[in-house]
């Protein structure tokens, strides 16, 4: 980690990339699919996610497309959408405090 943060050039070992493609899915989620995702979510099932939240449900989403998955998934977040009230607000259409009231904080 720390030779990463510092922006120092890093070389895994031969093997180690094909090994965590084995086990791992990547993908790339723009700010405005974000954006979109958090109200798409709510109209649908009633559920305000934050911007984290909304980021790992796009890569979810991007992995049943890609590998034709459908199993039910739990998806837990570790950060209220309160945090980033203004923007998942602003992606609402809604006053920050309609937000606070919809979240009962």
């Amino acid at each position: 980690c720390e030779i990463c943060e510092s922006g120092r050039l890093y070389a895994t070992r031969p093997g180690t990339l094909d090994e965590l493609r084995q086990g791992m899915y990547a993908t790339v989620c723009s700010q405005d699919r974000v954006n979109a995702l958090i109200p798409s979510v709510y109209r649908m099932a009633n559920y305000i996610m934050g911007p984290m939240t909304a980021l790992a449900y796009s890569g979810l989403q991007d992995y049943r497309a890609t590998t034709g998955e459908n199993r039910i998934a739990l998806l837990l977040s570790d950060r209220s959408p309160a945090g980033d009230s203004k923007m998942v607000a602003n992606c609402m259409e809604i006053t920050e405090q309609q937000l606070r009231e919809k979240l009962g904080v």
